[in-house]
């Protein structure tokens, strides 16, 4: 069984975190308004939209 980490924001902070944990059971749903941030090679969910857009935060942060 994983745990499910959401991180708001795909940038070099989030993909280092990412990098750093690839080891443990963990899976990682990255929100980010840039398609090509740098997260979004490493995460097992991508959502590319807008952290102002409050009914996508709402829904990314329930699952």
């Amino acid at each position: 069984m994983y745990k499910k980490i959401g991180i708001l924001g795909g940038g070099q902070l989030g993909r280092m975190f990412i990098q750093q944990t690839l080891n443990y059971d963990f899976y990682y749903k990255v929100l980010d308004p840039d398609a090509d941030c740098p997260c979004k090679p490493f995460c097992h969910e991508f959502v590319n939209n807008s952290f102002n857009d409050e009914d996508t935060v709402y829904d990314f942060g329930k699952d």
